[in-house]
């Protein structure tokens, strides 16, 4: 998982720009991208670290000078310059496996994954026995814990069915919704 010429760069000023730092890297060699970690609450404003990658055949070198100027001010701040060992990649990759694949190499279903599961098959079940019933169908899709966009597609055609704007029966995936009258 690592990277030939990327460096990590820690303690970035918050409002930096990307061109702002490749502009400063640049001097160690040729960048091919330069990564900010933007934060959730404001996406203009970044998280203080990022990646910087340098491309070329001396990719490697330039990332190992650009690790000397660990501690150097920028733009106000002390920069950490470090080399990208992968292991932060690496680390949530093997965590993603073991959640997909379960301990025992079954896959893991919490009990959330189940009971929106279990309301998706309440909701199929409720338009395959009762279509015309809306009200039972609106309330099995009341439940739905994470509505596929699907599911919103079936009622948007159900509705339309009994507001009269369809006329005749649609196939919706492996949902059929028959429209009465």
């Amino acid at each position: 998982m690592k990277q030939e010429g990327k460096i990590f760069v820690g303690n970035l000023p918050l409002r930096v720009k990307k061109h702002e730092v490749a502009e400063y890297f640049r001097q160690f060699g040729p960048i091919k991208n330069v990564i900010l970690i933007k934060g959730h609450d404001n996406i203009e404003r970044n998280m203080g670290f990022g990646f910087v990658i340098y491309g070329g055949q001396m990719a490697g070198k330039a990332a190992m000078k650009a690790v000397e100027f660990d501690g150097v001010e920028f733009h106000g701040r002390v920069l950490t310059v470090k080399l990208d060992d992968g292991k932060r990649v690496k680390a949530r990759a093997e965590e993603r496996v073991r959640w997909v694949e379960g301990e025992d190499g079954v896959e893991y279903r919490s009990k959330w994954h189940e009971a929106r599961e279990g309301s998706r098959t309440e909701f199929r079940n409720v338009l395959e026995t009762q279509p015309e019933n809306w009200q039972a169908v609106v309330r099995a899709f009341e439940r739905i814990k994470k509505v596929l966009l699907l599911n919103i597609h079936t009622l948007v055609v159900l509705v339309a069915c009994f507001r009269g704007l369809v006329s005749r029966a649609s196939n919706i995936s492996s949902n059929s919704v028959v429209c009465f009258g």
